[in-house]
């Protein structure tokens, strides 16, 4: 959230528009980087700022942050890194910034029961991350699902690999996802 001070657009610098730093945030929000080969993003999903009229400049702004990883740690360097840049914002913009960092959802951990499940019946990796049995591959998964989701895919594919099951993700757009799923 964005607290500045409301002012009159004929007077914009007897305060402080929290649309401005918002939007440099927003800018720098999409370029984290991340040395990383697994899936992740950090999404805005709500933006709400606006004054009583349209000849107010507001007094705040809030922004909800949607941020996916397929890891923990990745999580947590995403909140990492976004604390960095809303620091960086706030000095910048010499605005004070508050950032609520909640309804965090750890990320699935492989199953180490399953994994052992899988040894003991004789299924063992076979160097690309995959499972065998008798050098035959035992566990692959045909994933579909539309185009809008395609880092969910992603996610789950490299979830599942985790314990060695291959996922061949299959990405339509709506009309043909339809088809196929019925």
């Amino acid at each position: 959230m964005m607290l500045t001070v409301q002012a009159h657009a004929a007077r914009p610098l007897e305060g402080k528009n929290p649309i401005e730093p918002t939007s440099l945030l927003l800018q720098l929000l999409g370029n984290i980087p991340l040395h990383t080969s697994q899936k992740y993003s950090v999404v805005m999903t709500q933006l709400k700022a606006g004054g009583i009229s349209s000849n107010v400049i507001p007094e705040l702004a809030h922004l909800t942050l949607d941020i996916r990883a397929s890891t923990n740690d990745q999580i947590d360097v995403l909140r990492q890194e976004i604390a960095s840049l809303i620091e960086h914002v706030a000095e910048i913009r010499k605005t004070p910034i508050i950032w609520n960092s909640c309804g965090f959802a750890p990320a699935a951990k492989p199953n180490l029961h399953a994994i052992a499940i899988l040894e003991n019946v004789g299924c063992i990796e076979n160097g690309e991350g995959v499972r065998e049995k008798d050098e035959q591959q035992l566990l692959s998964v045909s994933l579909i699902i539309r185009e809008r989701r395609a880092l969910q895919g992603q996610l789950i594919q490299s979830m599942l690999a985790e314990i060695g099951i291959k996922v061949r993700n299959q990405q339509l757009e709506g009309g043909a996802y339809y088809d196929a799923t019925q």
